[in-house]
């Protein structure tokens, strides 16, 4: 028996009843009076009736504006009226279709995870809302959804005995919120399965974990967590994720649905059905049903569109933002398009507005008198069109959605609309239903998300999420397009429409539109309302750009694809993903600072620094480069001579740069001979080596192999002249790389030297240095990368990282749509699509090359300034600015490189251990592979788990660093670390500048005798390589984990959302938007750091609670100690056991560097505490008698306490085996104790001789009687 509730209180507008069909083009209003509520005819209210009838253009535009008062109903074009006026035949088809009970095609635009209750049970269900061939709106709810996760069984165990243990963890155990699982629902199954990690030639036994909902299936995973059971079909995040892949459901492409039932007329969709998840099928190829739906109307389907801009007023200044908590502060104007999806012509346009206002033929203007009716009517709009998405202004000077929608019309911030209903209603559906997944960590009803524009900005997008309704912030949506620190500094829709060649926005201040709006609200007249027509056409403007740029750049089209690849939402590939990984081609300037001193002609002798100079040669008919950069807070001006390509009028810096250009271009034509002879020949050899062949026979194999016949006739003319004999062959190739090195280090030197015009020239110790130079450099520099980022930008192309003379593209979409299509159809493997992405990529590059060169050769009037491309990078990896790491494919696809591409990463620095370097690779290189789908995350968790649990695959070699000592530097560590040195290696001391060798071993000890720990620095630890090694001591792997390599995992895992600030962290406030960036990465950097630290510590055998444990229980084992040696002393030697462990006496003072100043220090203690005078003084003559008498005991007491030293540690080690013993939870068992400090059994500490006695008697008679001569 299945019940019904409201599965949460989501605002929804309900239907109402009566409303009726209008047509827009001919829209007659309902004429009531005032307090009924509804609408009226303008009138005599509007226009003096007279003047009405004197104007018949007024009277014909009467047919467009409307009245509103604050009912419930609003006589305005719904949905289906819409789907009405254009449906063209297709409705027909439609109903056919359903009376037949034929299959129905829908496309998903949204997605909601719900339950529904059976017999009081909550079964999880899945629901799709979007439009059918006719653009009606439907929800489809989807039953029978397995919900599961799968237990490997361990190999040695019996599997009913496991499964019984299984069940008895479900049932009596708790998650970590005290949350249980109902037992009673629970059922499992048997599988057999290939295990996700590791190669295994059978499959596996496992047991799958049926629950009714993922609620349940969260606690049990929870509680089966706990017990570090390996699992599977383990997904975390939201479970329809795994349904989409698991039943190849795609979420934003067309499906078709079979054996259905469905009702008619639920509130917001036309259709409600209801199907099986095995009869939900999507579809590959629309020409599968072509025969009963036509393509034609598939291939632009129906999802409506509303676009919106809202307009605000305050009464609090002009500098001010109105804000809703504000009472005199109020929305007075929101302006709607509708569209289907793909059209930027609309198909209605609504203007609401709170005061009187012309018409306008081209959309219907309603006066709503008021800010609530305004905001009513605005609820009533959205609920009658039921859009699929809805897309929010670009407009950044208005308040934020977020603000918008916590106005409503009762006047109380932050409070929905008591009159918008259930989500129930959408669905139409009889059954009870709750929210699913209330624990996660996504809520559709959600007021904002962060979205990652770029790796240093993310953008806070506001909107209120309805089931059925994908609200797109498209600022947001073009941010991501043209992230801000590629192009110029703001992102505004001006700047939107200008880059993809749009019609610009109406030019209306934001001082006019208030004037405007506070007259009309004051004084009503004809001007006034001819003016508030204007701002009404300002706001139809600016929201009808939203959707024309959306089509423009294909926006929606494309997140569809990248959500249909990945079997996601279109809400997640707007709001959640950063597309679908594409190839990265970097376009770099080649040689950009010469060749800007050559393009502009900078030179000491070609600049003018006066303005009058400069007017005057202009005059002359010269032409000048204008120079202008701000230094020092000043604006610096100057001017140079273009030499407009004559030889004559060139600088002496540009000829000599031209020189030497001419000279480094000889010499890598002719480097690129050698490399290709070289690269052929390393081939061959390899393999001989690989293969055992013969010269000849590696020389065929090779030419066997060649792609083309272009390459296979450069090969015979390069390798054969050396076939016939392997050490001529050898001879040659050694000579080969013998030329090769010696002409890329003169290629190298030329480039160094001509990069040192630029260093000179702004070195202010240099006889060359002229700022103005220097400053032109850099702003030419400047203003060529951004005119080559803004041209590939409105062809299309995407910018994800930008640099001072390179920038990181990302192809159009368009380009891959053919390898797309194959790769979803399951008609090539992973591995032929990752190629032909790059392929594709190589080809569309080359174009966009010659393109740039030819754009920038037109712009600069010369031939210097060019941009070239070296390697495309798939997979490619961004952890940060100037940070990434990927596969570098040159000339042809390869995805087995001999090394990565990596800049940035700390795994290239000088100095760092080849532990760091092998982490680090070990992680990019598991990131890259083909067919591995883990995140970053989880890669940089397997290898730290494999770096600590297996520590024996670490050699003594790769612990080694090293660094340099500067004596003059404030290098702390190498300082402190050279002053131990000179006392035990003094021949070992580097020179002054000399790198030296070390590692970091275990320090013998942890806590001292008494269980303080010992917290050394790294300069107290680290040894010479050679003394470590001749000591044989035993590397810290611990140390080099948490001291450098962590820093290094936290680079590649601080992406992730829970080590980035909140959305109300004062960083997310920051203006500078190089300052937020900076700030945010330090802030995720070290959070990162923090979680990978206590991760590593729970992978230890000691962690750091073990570690803090230890040090009390070391002191209680102290202290037991010396109880224990108190009372055997005192049964040996009475009262002299004082001396050992007295109340004012204890043998470590003994052991003191300066022991006779020691005693003197503890004699005057117990001298004043004995005497009772705090303030007691000893002359100078008592004192070096007492201390005199001292030292003559001092060579017979040493040895004694020395001995005795010995043995108390021995007998503080026992006490501390006993605490391991005790609590191994807690500490440890003693097997994590070093060997030497295991001490099982109780030593003997009372082998004090008589000889021994008479010393220490003798020693103690001189303290007491020193005592009783004061």
């Amino acid at each position: 028996m299945m019940s019904t509730q409201p599965e949460h209180n989501t605002p929804i507008v309900p239907t109402s009843s009566n409303v009726s069909t209008v047509d827009n083009q001919n829209f007659e209003p309902e004429i009531e009076e005032e307090n009924n509520g509804a609408f009226y005819h303008r009138g005599a209210k509007a226009f003096p009736q007279s003047q009405i009838s004197e104007n018949g253009k007024a009277e014909q535009l009467l047919q467009y504006l409307f009245h509103y008062f604050g009912s419930d109903y609003l006589g305005i074009p719904t949905r289906n009226d819409i789907v009405r006026e254009n449906e063209n035949g297709s409705t027909s088809i439609l109903e056919r279709a359903l009376a037949n009970r034929e299959n129905i095609p829908f496309m998903p635009t949204d997605i909601e995870e719900s339950n529904e209750y059976i017999n009081g049970t909550p079964y999880y269900i899945l629901r799709l809302y979007g439009p059918l061939i006719n653009g009606q709106k439907a929800v489809v709810t989807i039953t029978g959804i397995k919900v599961f996760f799968d237990i490997r069984i361990p190999d040695n165990k019996d599997i009913y005995l496991f499964e019984s243990k299984i069940k008895n963890i479900l049932a009596n155990e708790k998650d970590d919120k005290e949350k249980t699982v109902d037992i009673g629902k629970i059922r499992i199954e048997h599988i057999k399965a290939f295990p996700i990690r590791g190669y295994h030639t059978e499959k596996k036994s496992y047991l799958r974990i049926y629950t009714t909902n993922t609620f349940q299936r969260k606690i049990a995973f929870n509680i089966i967590q706990k017990h570090n059971l390996e699992t599977a079909s383990d997904d975390r995040s939201t479970y329809y994720r795994k349904v989409a892949r698991e039943y190849r459901i795609s979420l934003t492409g067309w499906g078709v649905i079979n054996n259905y039932s469905y009702t008619k007329s639920s509130s917001l969709c036309s259709y409600a059905f209801r199907v099986s998840v095995k009869n939900f099928h999507s579809i590959e190829d629309l020409n599968e049903i072509s025969n009963l739906f036509p393509t034609s109307y598939m291939i632009h389907d129906r999802t409506l569109v509303l676009t919106w801009d809202i307009e605000t007023h305050t009464e609090r200044g002009v500098d001010q933002l109105p804000r809703p908590w504000h009472s005199e502060d109020n929305v007075f104007m929101i302006c709607m398009t509708v569209h289907w999806r793909d059209d930027p012509t609309p198909l209605k346009q609504i203007c609401l507005v709170d005061v009187e206002t012309e018409p306008d033929p081209n959309w219907i203007t309603i006066v709503c008198e008021n800010q609530t009716n305004l905001l009513k009517a605005f609820a009533l709009y959205w609920r009658a069109l039921a859009p699929d998405i809805l897309q929010m202004s670009a407009n950044s000077r208005q308040s934020t959605n977020k603000q918008i929608l916590r106005w409503n019309y009762y006047g109380n911030m932050g409070k929905s609309p008591g009159f918008m209903g259930h989500s129930s209603d959408i669905a139409g559906n009889s059954h009870k239903v709750v929210k699913e997944n209330e624990c996660e960590e996504e809520d559709f009803s959600r007021l904002a998300v962060k979205i990652k524009i770029s790796p240093e900005e993310f953008f806070i997008s506001s909107f209120l999420k309805l089931p059925g309704c994908i609200p797109i912030d498209v600022r947001a949506s073009f941010k991501k397009l043209y992230p801000r620190s590629e192009v110029q500094k703001g992102s505004s829709l001006k700047f939107y429409l200008k880059m993809c060649d749009l019609g610009g926005k109406i030019d209306m201040p934001i001082n006019r539109m208030r004037d405007y709006y506070k007259i009309a609200k004051e004084n009503n007249s004809i001007e006034s309302e001819k003016h508030m027509r204007e701002v009404a056409e300002y706001c139809i403007i600016d929201a009808l750009r939203c959707q024309q740029l959306m089509v423009k750049r294909n926006v929606i089209n494309d997140n569809k694809e990248v959500a249909s690849i990945a079997y996601v939402s279109l809400f997640d590939a707007h709001y959640r993903a950063n597309g679908i990984r594409r190839p990265v081609t970097g376009l770099d300037f080649a040689s950009l600072y010469p060749s800007i001193f050559m393009t502009y002609n900078f030179s000491p002798e070609m600049m003018i620094l006066e303005e009058k100079t400069a007017t005057e040669l202009q005059q002359k008919g010269i032409r000048l480069h204008k120079i202008e950069f701000t230094f020092n807070g000043r604006i610096l001006q100057a001017w140079s001579v273009l030499h407009e390509n004559k030889i004559d009028k060139k600088g002496l810096y540009p000829l000599v740069l031209e020189k030497l250009l001419d000279k480094r271009n000889k010499m890598k034509f002719d480097l690129a001979i050698l490399s290709k002879k070289k690269e052929y020949m390393e081939l061959v050899i390899s393999k001989m080596k690989e293969r055992n062949l013969s010269l000849t026979d590696a020389i065929d194999n090779d030419l066997d192999n060649a792609e083309n016949k272009e390459e296979r006739s450069t090969k015979i003319e390069i390798l054969i002249p050396f076939s016939k004999d392997y050490n001529v062959f050898i001879t040659e190739y050694e000579s080969v790389c013998f030329d090769y090195a010696c002409l890329d280090s003169k290629q190298k030197a030329v480039k160094v030297y001509m990069n040192s015009f630029y260093g000179e020239t702004g070195n202010s110790l240099s006889p060359f240095f002229l700022r103005h130079i220097a400053g032109a450099v850099t702003s030419a520099g400047q203003f060529n990368i951004k005119l080559v980022a803004e041209y590939i930008l409105k062809k299309g192309y995407g910018i994800q990282y930008g640099d001072t003379d390179s920038l990181y593209l990302t192809c159009p979409e368009d380009n891959y749509k053919k390898c797309d299509l194959a790769y979803r159809n399951n008609s090539i493997s992973t591995l032929e699509y990752w190629t032909e992405m790059v392929n594709i990529t190589m080809k569309v590059m080359e174009k966009l090359r010659n393109e740039v060169n030819t754009y920038l050769k037109i712009k600069s009037r010369s031939t210097y300034l060019k941009m070239a491309y070296e390697e495309v990078l798939f997979p490619v990896v961004f952890t940060g600015k100037k940070k990434y790491f990927g596969i570098p494919h040159e000339k042809k696809v390869n995805f087995k490189p001999k090394k990565l591409f990596i800049k940035g990463i700390d795994t290239v620095k000088q100095g760092q251990s080849k532990l760091f370097i092998t982490i680090g690779e070990r992680i990019m290189w598991k990131a890259m592979e083909v067919e591995d789908n883990q995140s970053l995350h989880k890669i940089v968790e397997d290898v730290l788990r494999d770096a600590v649990t297996n520590s024996k695959q670490w050699e003594f070699d790769q612990f080694i660093q090293t660094d340099t000592w500067k004596p003059n530097v404030q290098n702390l560590t190498v300082q402190w670390f050279i002053e131990r040195m000179r006392k035990t290696y003094k021949d070992k001391i580097p020179e002054p500048g000399e790198r030296f060798s070390y590692v970091i071993p275990k320090t013998n000890i942890d806590f001292d005798l008494s269980g303080k720990k010992l917290n050394l620095t790294k300069g107290d630890r680290i040894e010479f390589v050679d003394v470590a090694k001749e000591l044989k001591k035993d590397i810290d792997l611990s140390y080099y984990l948490q001291n450098k390599i962590i820093g290094l995992c936290a680079r590649f895992i601080n992406y992730d959302d829970k080590y980035q600030p909140s959305l109300s962290d004062k960083i997310r406030q920051l203006k500078d938007s190089d300052e937020k960036y900076k700030q945010i990465d330090e802030y995720s950097q070290k959070k990162a750091k923090k979680w990978l630290e206590e991760y590593v510590d729970g992978l230890s055998s000691i962690s750091p609670k073990m570690m803090l444990n230890c040090g009390y229980a070391y002191k209680r084992a102290y202290k037991n100690a010396i109880k224990t040696a108190q009372s055997i002393l005192h049964q040996k030697i009475g009262n002299t056991y004082e001396i050992f462990h007295g109340g004012w006496l204890n043998f470590e003072d003994f052991k003191a560097t300066n022991t006779v100043e020691r005693l003197w220090e503890k004699f005057v203690e117990y001298a004043r505490a004995y005497t009772k005078n705090d303030n007691l003084l000893i002359s100078e003559g008592i004192k070096k008698s007492i201390c005199s008498d001292f030292t003559k005991h001092l060579n017979a007491l040493i040895p004694i306490i020395k001995k005795y030293d010995a043995s108390f540690h021995q007998l503080v080690y026992h006490m501390r085996y006993k605490e391991h013993v005790s609590n191994p939870d807690k500490i440890g068992p003693p097997e994590t104790v070093r060997k030497n400090e295991i001490v099982v059994k109780q030593p003997i500490i009372s082998n004090i001789t008589k000889a021994d006695q008479l010393v220490l008697d003798s020693f103690l008679n001189i303290w007491y009687k020193a005592v009783d001569s004061i």
